[in-house]
């Protein structure tokens, strides 16, 4: 509430709602890594923290998505996964990354 005076002895009271509006989207930064095969399942399995290098929002980082997370035999060699970072209000950037799956056990 904000009050108002003319100088004169009159006032008035008036509500006033300020609406911010977090516009600006995060800042997405990842790395590059190499993951391996676990033995028993065949399956690496990685995390948004994982690729994640220091991404950063004017707020808060709410979220990090991955286009791919779990990988098998099949995604051997290097694998382009895309990093969403997103914030509390809706804001998106993405950045992408090369996963390189390796295996002791398959050539």
């Amino acid at each position: 509430m904000s009050n108002f005076d003319d100088g004169y002895g009159n006032t008035i009271d008036i509500v006033q709602n300020i609406v911010i509006n977090d516009t600006t989207n995060p800042v997405a930064i990842c790395q590059d890594l190499a993951t391996q095969l676990d033995d028993f399942t065949g399956l690496a399995t990685i995390t948004g923290a994982q690729i994640d290098n220091g991404s950063s929002d004017n707020r808060s980082v709410v979220n990090f998505m991955l286009s791919e997370t779990v990988f098998d035999f099949t995604d051997m060699g290097s694998n382009v996964i895309v990093l969403t970072v997103n914030n509390s209000h809706g804001n998106t950037n993405t950045f992408t990354s090369i996963v390189t799956v390796t295996s002791p056990n398959i050539a």
